[in-house]
């Protein structure tokens, strides 16, 4: 963008300075029509004349050149800057869209988080409906005894005990004696 404007500057310059040659040539044609007319043409007076305007014209020129340039300096630079601005505010755009895609994600995985978690809650509330059906099926046997046993006055026993025995030589005896009587 800039080396357009540049290009552009360049083209302006050069129309302007064609435009003031093309003025400075008809000044010194008029210059030399007079000097005709007067008899001076080639004179001293001729030449200190055409010294004088083309010394003003290259002046003018100068001027006009360095003023355009600067405009076209200017022209580009602030095209620069609103380019520079532009992007900028891009730059920045997509920095909050960013930001809102990290929030909107978060905010994503939060739900899916407490999702998760009451799925788990029920999912635990089954297992623990279905561990009390099962208690309550394995302890049928034993609560149907006790209501009729209850209305009798009497209380099952519901301990249990385990022996056990060291068998010595006197008792492999006495089964031998068993075996043969």
């Amino acid at each position: 963008r800039v080396s357009c404007h540049f290009t552009l500057t360049l083209m302006v310059t050069g129309t302007a300075l064609n435009d003031l040659e093309r003025q400075r040539k008809m000044t010194a044609n008029t210059t030399g029509a007079q000097a005709t007319q007067a008899g001076a043409f080639g004179g001293s007076r001729h030449g200190v004349a055409d010294a004088l305007t083309n010394e003003a014209f290259a002046r003018q020129g100068s001027q006009m050149f360095g003023n355009l340039q600067q405009q076209g300096y200017n022209t580009a630079l602030n095209a620069a800057q609103n380019q520079q601005s532009i992007q900028m505010g891009g730059a920045a755009q997509l920095g909050q869209l960013g930001n809102q895609a990290f929030n909107t994600g978060r905010t994503i995985q939060q739900d899916q988080s407490q999702q998760g978690l009451l799925q788990q809650g029920m999912q635990q509330a089954l297992i623990d409906a279905a561990k009390g059906q099962f208690a309550n099926y394995t302890n049928a046997p034993t609560q149907s005894l006790s209501a009729p046993l209850a209305a009798l006055g009497a209380t099952p026993n519901q301990s249990t005990e385990t022996t056990s025995s060291q068998p010595g030589l006197l008792n492999y005896l006495s089964a031998i004696v068993g075996m043969g009587a």
